[in-house]
């Protein structure tokens, strides 16, 4: 077995495993809270113009009970939806412009994607919320396994801070690093804040 046949099924094995793991975490609303307060305290949050959020799905932290306080707090607020290219980004103003699209995942509406005006380039964005199945303590981030986020994250600027989100049942001692990886400056979890 080659060293990225190796990798692959090292992640895959990781991945399964911490799947179940977070699928089975309880009081994930009152942890995800916890997170996402964290992440409010933050310096680097409040000088940040234009924020990129992802909108939960299935077992991640949540992230859509703070969407409307987000709307709030007068920010740029871009949010990712699925194109035959990866992940775009739309500028969400109203909770009312999101309808349920690719994998179940909220995204803005078909029609208002049309709309030039409400893309936001991944080179606006001062802070990214990131999720991922696995992360570790240096900002290695284990997605789903589709490159998605990896080929998004890529195109942010260099000033982007990246921040991934995440249950602590999620965060591995290390894990194994392929050259597309993309490393995050922080992942904050209900326990800590992994710089």
């Amino acid at each position: 077995m080659g060293v990225d046949n190796f990798i692959t099924q090292n992640k895959k094995s990781i991945r399964k495993q911490i799947l179940e793991l977070r699928d089975q975490q309880k009081d994930k609303e009152l942890l995800s809270q916890k997170i996402m307060e964290k992440v409010f305290t933050l310096g680097e949050f409040d000088r940040a113009n234009t924020v990129l959020i992802y909108l939960d799905i299935k077992s991640e932290v949540r992230t859509r009970p703070q969407l409307s306080k987000l709307l709030s707090l007068g920010k740029i607020i871009a949010v990712p939806f699925v194109t035959r290219l990866g992940l775009d980004l739309f500028h969400l103003e109203d909770l009312k412009e999101l309808e349920e699209g690719s994998y179940g995942i909220l995204e803005p509406s078909s029609e208002l994607r049309k709309n030039s005006n409400k893309i936001i380039a991944p080179d606006e964005i001062e802070l990214a919320l990131v999720p991922g199945v696995a992360f570790d303590p240096a900002g290695s981030r284990l997605g789903y396994g589709k490159g998605y986020y990896d080929n998004l994250l890529a195109d942010l600027s260099s000033d982007c801070l990246m921040i991934g989100l995440g249950f602590e049942c999620q965060i591995r001692p290390k894990l194994p690093q392929e050259e597309h990886d993309i490393c995050l400056d922080k992942v904050i979890t209900e326990n800590k804040i992994y710089e």
